[in-house]
């Protein structure tokens, strides 16, 4: 998947202007994030990898903390999950015992 990412990157980001809607929307998130510099150093490296500085920093987000920043700068109070239950890669995270613990900003 790393490596897919870079390809993506560098054809989105690197290879392309002006910027998509899509990754305009990109750019405001990580810029919201505090990662706009990130961002651009990754589009002014030569080559790849590009992406490492930003793979780290969101590594070492915890993720409960992450997800209430990104609710709090979208201002929602809530999103609805859409869950595939007979998709195995989904299902084992409803079916598994003891159910994990949910933020209430996330509704099902």
């Amino acid at each position: 998947k790393p490596r897919q990412a870079e390809l993506v990157f560098e054809e989105l980001f690197v290879k392309r202007t002006p910027l998509s809607e899509a990754c305009r929307g990109v750019v405001t998130t990580l810029s919201r994030l505090g990662r706009g510099e990130q961002l651009r150093a990754a589009v002014r490296l030569p080559s790849r990898p590009r992406l490492t500085a930003l793979r780290d920093w969101f590594a070492a987000q915890d993720a409960s903390d992450h997800l209430e920043r990104v609710f709090r700068l979208s201002k929602l109070k809530y999103a609805v999950m859409t869950n595939i239950p007979f998709a195995p890669e989904e299902a084992e995270h409803w079916t598994a015992s003891p159910q994990p613990p949910l933020t209430p900003r996330l509704k099902t």
